[in-house]
C-alpha cells in the first residue's frame, strides 16, 4: 500500500526527499552517501533540541487554564529552543500551532522582560508577561460594571463577590459610617482614578496597583 502523503510537498519531510535532495546532488555534485550524511546529522541536531525543548517544557506550571513559565528558567535560553518550547505551549493551550513570526515576537518580550507586555496568539489566545513569569492563556474579555450598593449583602456577579454593608462596628471587617454617603457604589476602574489614603494623601490608581503587583490582565475586573 503506498503512503499518499509520501507523494505531496505539503509536508517538510517530503520537501527535502523531492526537491531539496535532488537540487544538492545537481548543483553540488553531492554523491548518496554525503547526502545521507547531511541527512543523519540534520535529523540528530533535531532530535537533540527538541529532546532540550521537552526538558524546558517540563519547568512549566500547566492547567486547563493557562501554562506558566518562570522567567529565570527561559531568558536565557537560545532561541531555536525557546521556538520549540512555545510551540508546544501554544499547541497544549489552545490545539493549534502559532506562526513564526509570533514566536519570535514571544521571544522578545521574554528577553526585555517588561511586565504587562503579550503578544496576541490568536483571536482567543495571549502570551503574557506579568512580572517574573510568562503566561500562555486564553484572553479575558474585559467586563466593566458599576454596582449602587445598599445597606446589606450586594452580589458583584462578573468578580463572583458579595459585598456586605451594615450599621455600626463588626470587629474583623472593614466598617464606614452609612450617612456620609448619599450613594454608595463599587465599580471597575476608570482613567485618571486616585485613592485617599491616609497620612499619604491622594494616589493614583494604577501607581497602587504597580506597587502591590497586581498583573496588569487582572486590573480591569477589580473592584
Amino acid at each position: 500500500m503506498t503512503d499518499e502523503t509520501n507523494l505531496t510537498t505539503d509536508y517538510l519531510r517530503n520537501k527535502i526527499r523531492i526537491n531539496l535532495i535532488p537540487y544538492l546532488k545537481e548543483e553540488f555534485s553531492l554523491k548518496d552517501e554525503g547526502v545521507v550524511s547531511i541527512s543523519d546529522s540534520l535529523r540528530e541536531d533535531s532530535e537533540y533540541i527538541k529532546e532540550e525543548a521537552e526538558k524546558i517544557f517540563k519547568k512549566a506550571t500547566v492547567s486547563d487554564e493557562k501554562i506558566t513559565f518562570l522567567l529565570s528558567d527561559i531568558k536565557n535560553i537560545h532561541s531555536a529552543l525557546l521556538k520549540r518550547v512555545f510551540q508546544s505551549a501554544v499547541i497544549e493551550i489552545s490545539g493549534k500551532s502559532a506562526l513564526k513570526d509570533t514566536l519570535y515576537n514571544i521571544i522578545n518580550i521574554v528577553k526585555k522582560g517588561e511586565t504587562g507586555k503579550k503578544v496576541v496568539i490568536s483571536h482567543e489566545f495571549e502570551a503574557i508577561i506579568s512580572y517574573d513569569t510568562l503566561i500562555f492563556k486564553r484572553k479575558e474579555e474585559k467586563n466593566e460594571y458599576c454596582y449602587q450598593i445598599k445597606e446589606g449583602d450586594s452580589i458583584i456577579k462578573e468578580i463572583n463577590c458579595v459585598f456586605t454593608l451594615s450599621q455600626g462596628e463588626d470587629k474583623g471587617k472593614m466598617s464606614m459610617n452609612l450617612p456620609k454617603f448619599k450613594e454608595l457604589k463599587v465599580r471597575t476602574r476608570k482613567n485618571g482614578d486616585r485613592m485617599f489614603i491616609k497620612n499619604t494623601g491622594t494616589k493614583k490608581l494604577k501607581d497602587i496597583f504597580i506597587d502591590r503587583k497586581i498583573p496588569k490582565d487582572k486590573r480591569d475586573i477589580y473592584p
